[in-house]
C-alpha cells in the first residue's frame, strides 16, 4: 500500500535575519503495511554537508562542492537508496538547474543572486521517495 505525506512550511521573513528558509516543503511516498503497533515509517530524510559558515553563508563566486545523503529515521525498514538528484536555483525557485552530482558529492556552480535554493530528490528501491524544497538554503556573499 502506497501513501503519500506532504508539509508546506512557510516562516514570517520578518523574524528571519538573514533571510534563510522561509519557505519549506517536502512530499514523501512510502510503502505501508497495516499492522499492529507503531512502526517507524520508512521516511527518506535528506541530509547535506556543505561548506558553509558559521551563518549558513558560502563565499561568491566559487563552486560550492559538498556532499548529500539520505538516510531514514531510527527503527524503520531500510532499504537501497537508488537515485539522489540535486536541483539549485538561484531565483528563489523560478528556474532550477540539476547540480553536478558524483555518488554523494554535489557541485553548484557560482551564480547570480544573495541566496541558493535547493531542491532534492531521493527514490529506494522499495518505491519510497521524497522530493524537498528549501528555498533560500544558504546565502552567498
Amino acid at each position: 500500500m502506497s501513501d503519500t505525506l506532504k508539509v508546506d512550511a512557510t516562516r514570517d521573513p520578518a523574524n528571519l535575519q538573514p533571510l534563510l528558509s522561509p519557505h519549506t516543503t517536502a512530499e514523501w511516498t512510502f510503502n505501508s503495511t497495516p499492522g499492529k503497533g507503531r512502526t517507524a515509517l520508512p521516511l527518506l530524510d535528506v541530509r547535506y554537508d556543505l561548506p558553509l559558515d558559521d551563518h549558513n553563508t558560502f563565499a561568491a563566486g566559487k563552486t560550492l562542492v559538498g556532499n548529500v545523503s539520505v538516510a531514514y529515521q531510527p527503527g524503520a525498514r531500510r532499504s537501497f537508496v537508488t537515485s539522489v538528484g540535486v536541483e539549485y536555483s538561484y531565483d528563489d525557485g523560478r528556474t532550477w538547474h540539476r547540480a553536478r552530482s558524483y555518488g554523494s558529492r554535489l557541485e553548484i556552480p557560482p551564480g547570480h543572486g544573495d541566496y541558493v535554493s535547493l531542491r532534492t530528490s531521493a527514490r529506494d528501491i522499495a518505491g519510497n521517495s521524497v522530493v524537498e524544497t528549501v528555498i533560500h538554503a544558504y546565502a552567498v556573499k
